[in-house]
Parts: C-alpha cells; structure tokens; sequence
C-alpha cells in the first residue's frame, strides 16, 4: 500500500512538472502538439511548435526535488527518446526550414525549471 502511493505521488509529481514547463513553453510564444506521446520506441513528454520562430521542441521532463544542477538522461532513455522525436518527424510530414531542437527540462521544488539541450 504505502509503494502505491509513493508511485501516485512520484506520478502526481511529474504531471505538475510537466504542467510546469509546458505553461513556460507557452510563455516563450511555443503552443504544445502534445504530451506523453507514445511510439513503440518511447515516448515524448512535451511536443511544442513555435511557427514565428519556425522552431520544433521536443522536451523531456525530470522533477528533481530540493536537488540543484544537471542530471544526465541514461544513455538508454536518450536513445528512446531520440527514436520516438524520428517517429513523430515521419508522421508529422514536412518540417523542412524548421529548427528542430531536443531539451531536457528539470523542475526542482518551486517550479525553478532549467533547460539542457540534448541537440542543437
């Protein structure tokens, strides 16, 4: 019983981080596409266009807690989540012109949000 509420809370937990940054995304003029998009090679936790700018982003998210500073995405996740941006590039069509950019977004206590690009 207490496990399922420590992964309820873990989940909740996640969900406001990623509510966190995609309310940032929209402040810097983005508008989502999507969220916890799945593919059978993983999954994209925020999926935003800015069609001024002509810019793509692709954002893992990470709650951190009261922790400070930058904690790398195993080699195994990038590699997930790399394969799932492709997946959503061949089913969204044409994006020639378009920047496309792959972020690692982590939210510690407070909704402090700092960004991490993991592609140009």
């Amino acid at each position: 019983m207490r496990e399922k509420r420590l992964n309820d809370l873990r989940r909740e937990r996640g969900r406001l981080a990623e509510e966190c940054v995609a309310q940032e995304l929209g402040r810097e003029g983005f508008q989502l596409l999507g969220r916890n998009v799945f593919f059978r090679t993983g999954e994209l936790d925020l999926v935003a266009i800015h069609p001024g700018l002509k810019r793509l982003r692709f954002v893992e998210v990470r709650y951190i807690g009261a922790k400070l500073g930058y904690f790398p995405m195993p080699a195994s996740k990038a590699r997930r989540v790399r394969l799932a941006v492709e997946c959503y590039l061949q089913k969204m069509g044409n994006v020639q012109g378009y920047e496309i950019a792959i972020d690692l977004a982590t939210v510690s206590d407070g909704g402090v949000i700092e960004w991490y690009p993991l592609t140009g």
